[in-house]
């Protein structure tokens, strides 16, 4: 797997069942890895604070907000859960999954720490994870100090495999000489290149 391309999806719908709500939670896993991520699901609250505490890579988490905990519909483990991620990440994307009638009704703590809500239902697949990648890409940026954050989009567009922009190790007389404004300023002649 690349880093930084993992979505966790802590959902109580984990495919292989014939019901709606399984196979809207499959194709919206499916429009997700088209975008490029591989999705880690899990069922149980217990499972989903398990991989929170542990692993810190998960760029999105998508959280159903209706986990049961015991057998039993108990909205506090999805609060657990949504507070494990905030106290070791502050700023990744958090997908809350769940009725639009329920969000109004949602606990002021978790409206504050959910970047967007998902209702299955109500949008496309495609939409969907469009919206995850966009808040990843966003997230994503904001990770690393600007100058390596230039750097690596630099090194992402492969444009050179040297260490610095600006730096095309030995290539600059030749980009010197090739230009038309560099040529017709005379600098070939000012930093010692023969024209």
């Amino acid at each position: 797997m690349s880093e930084g391309r993992w979505v966790l999806l802590i959902a109580s719908e984990v495919g292989g069942t014939d019901s709606v709500s399984d196979r809207a939670m499959e194709r919206l896993c499916e429009a997700i890895h088209e975008e490029g991520y591989r999705v880690i699901r899990t069922s149980t609250p217990e499972d989903g604070l398990a991989l929170v505490k542990s692993d810190p890579s998960f760029s999105a988490i998508l959280l159903d907000w209706d986990l049961t905990e015991n057998t039993q519909f108990d909205e506090r483990a999805a609060l657990k859960i949504i507070r494990a991620v905030r106290r070791r990440n502050s700023k990744v994307p958090i997908f809350l999954i769940a009725d639009r009638t329920l969000v109004s009704e949602l606990p002021l703590e978790v409206m504050k720490q959910v970047h967007e809500y998902i209702y299955l239902f109500g949008d496309t697949p495609a939409f969907i994870a469009n919206r995850v990648d966009f808040a990843v890409v966003r997230y994503q940026d904001q990770l690393l100090p600007p100058y390596f954050r230039e750097l690596k989009k630099y090194t992402d567009q492969g444009a050179y495999s040297w260490d610095a922009p600006g730096h095309m190790d030995g290539l600059s007389p030749i980009l010197w000489r090739e230009s038309a404004a560099l040529r017709s300023w005379n600098f070939n002649c000012r930093i010692g290149f023969a024209a």
